[in-house]
């Protein structure tokens, strides 16, 4: 892929915006092979190859792969397509947006990908967070009081990571809910408009409440809770979701234009609701009823 948009826009490429496409379109498939080869995909790791030395390349490899991955997302999604929500002025909002970023993704991979490192130091692991969310925070410009939340959310999630505990998952969720809160607060609630004859106000309580039932749902999950809980949650949140929906794909289609929200982003969330479901009812992870009534709605939706 880099190959052909090298050929595609020539010596256009050395412009700062695609350098950044060309470092995702590398890094991707590095990535991507770094984690593949944990998982016995890659024919040429040969079993009587030296287990430090593959785990050296690979954690070089993923490392490089990792960094390249975030430049790129900074420079062509956060700062091109969130660059209003960043309150400092550069340089410090290119340091500070680059800590955060490149802290939380080490870190978080570390965490959740153990088998392609070795195992990451919770201190350590957590400190990352912590300073990544403290910078994040700067970043976006909140007051000094509640950067408190943001080093409760890290570490919530840090140690929610290791031991699945109720206690660590409370934490992380009610740090996480004073960050939304105050962000959808400060720069979407004091604007009076209305999507599809709905309040602008009531869309983002919609999405707030969707964004936590689905990390209700994962983290009851993890915690080994009743099925039903599980399901009841998924269900609960497939139903949020084709709410809103159908307030922005409304809204769309009155939209000569593509819209704010396109078809293609309501087939893409029902076969992934689909798999889900699919996935869920499979695994017994929820009872047969609930994973039959998601499936029915992400079909629905679909259809509609």
């Amino acid at each position: 892929p880099a190959t052909f948009y090298i050929g595609v826009y020539g010596f256009a490429v050395l412009q700062w915006t695609h350098v950044c496409s060309l470092l995702l379109l590398v890094c991707c498939p590095l990535l991507l092979q770094c984690v593949l080869s944990t998982r016995g995909y890659m024919w040429f790791l040969a079993e009587d190859n030296d287990d430090f030395i593959i785990q050296d390349l690979r954690e070089m490899v993923g490392f490089l792969a990792l960094t390249g991955l975030v430049a790129g997302l900074e420079g062509r999604v956060v700062f091109r397509a969130f660059g209003q929500f960043i309150q400092l002025h550069p340089p410090w909002s290119y340091v500070l947006v680059t800590i955060a970023m490149q802290g939380s993704a080490h870190a978080l991979f570390g965490i959740l990908m153990s088998g392609l490192t070795r195992t990451v130091d919770p201190g350590v692991g957590a400190a990352s967070l912590i300073l990544a969310a403290l910078a994040a925070g700067v970043a976006t410009g909140v007051p000094f009081w509640l950067l408190p939340a943001f080093m409760l959310t890290a570490t919530g999630f840090t140690q929610f990571c290791q031991d699945h505990a109720l206690s660590d998952f409370v934490l992380f969720m009610t740090g996480l809910l004073c960050c939304v809160a105050w962000f959808v607060h400060h720069h979407f609630l004091f604007l009076e408009v209305e999507l599809g004859g709905v309040s602008l106000h009531l869309i983002c309580y919609g999405v707030i409440a969707a964004f936590f039932l689905a990390l209700s749902a994962c983290g009851t999950h993890l915690m080994k809770a009743e099925r039903s809980l599980v399901g009841i949650l998924s269900l609960a949140h497939a139903g949020v979701l084709c709410w809103l929906e159908s307030i922005l794909f409304t809204e769309a289609a009155n939209d000569p234009g593509e819209g704010i929200y396109p078809p293609y982003l309501v087939v893409a969330t029902s076969i992934a609701g689909l798999a889900l479901a699919a996935h869920l009812r499979a695994g017994d992870h929820i009872p047969k009823w609930l994973a039959w009534l998601h499936a029915c709605l992400m079909g629905a939706k679909m259809v509609v």
